[in-house]
């Protein structure tokens, strides 16, 4: 079990109520990951776990039966989720992830997304003892892997972090972005590509442009 590396602080909800652990031990790790099990890692310390031995490398992804079928806290989504392997043990406990507009701090009655950190046998205590990352999408239809609904207690939860304009999210729960702290940036399956943001971008330009010319046209 690697202790010097943590995720530092992780939101989960008990009964009526809700507790936060931070900790840092010096070591940080760095993960890029999205809805479809692609993803990317960063460790200042050297990955002992889950088959990694690199600083750098791709996150391995699998499809596991629900962890927290496993809980006696909550009922899970049932079937198949996504899981990511880390490669650095963190603590347990989900995080909350909220919809564009919503209030960090606040419970989220509705989130967008759900980020269980965790072990196949569904730990969720709070400890240094999470090796894998589970995704849940509130999305059932959309495709992606991750698009399994959520637990049923997600409404009770507080919400950590918020998605942007463009689906993404990045969540620092140390306060500080890698390699000072622990940082997590997830990007949803219904984010827009680059490439479709740039033919908006050309479009409205265009539409500008040609409004332009009529309003000069309309004066001559």
């Amino acid at each position: 079990m690697v202790f010097s590396k943590v995720l530092g602080y992780s939101v989960f909800a008990v009964a009526l109520g809700t507790m936060a652990a931070s900790q840092c031990f010096g070591s940080a790790i760095q993960l890029s990951f999205d809805e479809n099990g692609n993803g990317t890692y960063q460790d200042t310390g050297t990955p002992t776990q889950n088959g990694y031995s690199n600083l750098t490398g791709t996150l391995v992804s699998e499809l596991i039966a629900d962890p927290y079928c496993t809980s006696t806290l909550v009922s899970c989504v049932g079937g198949t989720v996504l899981a990511y392997k880390l490669p650095a043990m963190v603590i347990s406990g989900p995080v909350d992830v909220g919809d564009l507009g919503q209030t960090v701090g606040l419970a989220d009655s509705t989130p967008s997304d759900v980020i269980f950190f965790t072990t196949s046998s569904g730990v969720n205590d709070g400890g240094l003892d999470a090796n894998l990352m589970v995704f849940y999408s509130a999305d059932t239809g959309g495709g992606a892997l991750a698009d399994t609904g959520l637990p049923s207690n997600a409404g009770t939860f507080i919400d950590a972090v918020d998605e942007n304009l463009f689906g993404s999210f990045q969540w620092l729960p140390d306060g500080p972005t890698y390699p000072t702290g622990n940082e997590y940036d997830g990007t949803s399956a219904e984010a827009p590509e680059p490439a479709s943001i740039s033919l908006l971008g050309a479009g409205l330009l265009l539409l500008g442009f040609s409004a332009r010319k009529l309003r000069l046209h309309a004066r001559s």
